[in-house]
Parts: C-alpha cells; structure tokens; sequence
C-alpha cells in the first residue's frame, strides 16, 4: 500500500503564520510611526541650527551684521525666517536689505507636519536675532528672549520647534540654541 505524499501547509499552519505576522506589525508601525514624527522635528531643528550657523559665519567673512527675522506666513500663520546682511553698515535692517540685495535665505523650517503647524517658542512676527561683526549674537539688536546661564555672565537664546497640535507635543520637542559666541546647538526636549 503506497502512502500519498502531500506538499504545502495546513489552514492551521497559515494561521498561526498570520497570527505572527500581525503581531509584528501590531507592535512595529506604532514605533515607526513615532520615529517619522521625530524624524520629522529634528530635521527640521537641524535645518533651524544650520541656517543660525551659516549667519554666524557670515557675519564673521562679511565683518557686517547678518541677521534672522521672523515673519508669519499670511497663508497658514506658521512662522518663516529671512537672513539677511547689512550691506551699509548702518546696523538697521530695510526692505532692501531683507527681500533685495542682502537677502541670503528664506527658511520655512516650520512646515506642515501631521495635520498642524510646527510653531516655534520664543519667537514672534518681525522679532530678529543680530549676529555681529565677530560672529556672535549682538545682544543689543536681538529682542528674543536671553537665556542666562547660572554663574556665568553668557547665555543664550532659543528657539522651540514641536508641533502645535495633533500629537503628544512632549515627545517631539526640539530646541535650538544660540549662545553669545555664535555657538548654535540642538537639544531634544
């Protein structure tokens, strides 16, 4: 008597097989999820601290003021910046300056994201942060808030990128600093 050979799975074999892969996926996509939305943040952070950096060192190379002004987006009310340098030297900012000749940048770091808008602490429409002549921040010209540091006669200023709304804003939260010397880093909150 000859035994049939049979090839394949049994439907309990699949299922359990299924029951695995749903599992995997159950556990994996939220994680994934939360590691866009955080991606997402800090590339945007980075994007912020490179830009801060590029006019530090501008304002160094120039030997002129270089500086960050805020501006809100009529369209959505999410906060943009311009970077712009003092072509006369006059330590004031102008149209032309700030859309014209000067103009070296205009970052949008504060893009949609999830159904809302990144918005950025300590910052305000036509609020600027002033780089010098020597590279550092120009405290006189700068009407962000100062951060002082405990014990010490520097500080610096920030700048907080988190979404406004849609998710747990405490675990995508990234601040920018830019202290007194031009240093600028990025710190996850």
């Amino acid at each position: 008597m000859s035994k049939k050979i049979r090839h394949g799975f049994t439907l309990f074999e699949l299922l359990i097989v299924i029951s695995f892969i749903a599992i995997i996926f159950f556990f994996a996509i939220p994680n994934y999820v939360g590691f866009k939305n955080r991606q997402t943040i800090r590339s945007a952070a980075m994007a912020f601290a490179a830009d801060f950096k590029a006019a530090s060192a501008e304002s160094l190379r120039s030997e002129q003021y270089v500086w960050v002004i805020f501006k809100t987006d009529s369209d959505n009310g999410a906060y943009y910046y311009t970077i712009c340098r003092d072509l006369d030297d006059d330590g004031t900012t102008t149209e032309d300056q700030t859309l014209g000749n000067g103009l070296i940048k205009i970052g949008y770091p504060f893009k949609e994201y999830a159904g809302s808008v990144l918005w950025g602490g300590g910052i305000e429409n036509d609020k600027k942060l002033t780089f010098g002549a020597n590279g550092g921040v120009d405290r006189a010209q700068t009407d962000l808030t100062f951060n002082p540091i405990a014990g010490s006669s520097s500080g610096y200023y920030s700048v907080i990128l988190s979404p406004s709304s849609g998710v747990e804003t405490t675990k995508y939260t990234f601040e920018v600093r830019v202290y007194d010397d031009g240093k600028v880093e990025v710190q996850e909150r």
